[in-house]
């Protein structure tokens, strides 16, 4: 492993735990810290030296952060068309709260 690597691979906890603080979820904070060293993999003659190695990968790191909270915002879990959907897990949970009448309100102009 050349020494760039090694550096790396030194600042991956350093990136995890802020990552995590503006993520909340490890599964995306995977993702964007391994965005992050394989970018500073693929172009290393992009570190001019003019800043920290630290700056450098954290400042791609929040570009890569706010590349999964956009990824994952405009995701949204559809229903298949053929499932009917449970309709007792939309209100408390209990299965009488759907299947219950609601109550008569009487009249409202009254």
């Amino acid at each position: 492993m050349n020494d760039f690597a090694a550096q790396l691979v030194e600042m991956r906890p350093l990136l995890v735990r802020m990552a995590r603080r503006r993520l909340h979820n490890d599964a995306w904070v995977e993702d964007a810290v391994s965005e992050t060293l394989v970018a500073a993999l693929e172009n290393p003659g992009a570190f001019a030296g003019r800043a920290r190695l630290r700056t450098w990968l954290v400042g791609i790191l929040k570009h890569k952060v706010v590349d999964q909270i956009r990824r994952h915002t405009r995701e949204c879990q559809v229903d298949s068309p053929d499932e009917e959907p449970d309709y007792a897990l939309l209100a408390d949970g209990s299965a009488d709260a759907v299947t219950e009448a609601p109550a008569e309100w009487g009249d409202p102009e009254a």
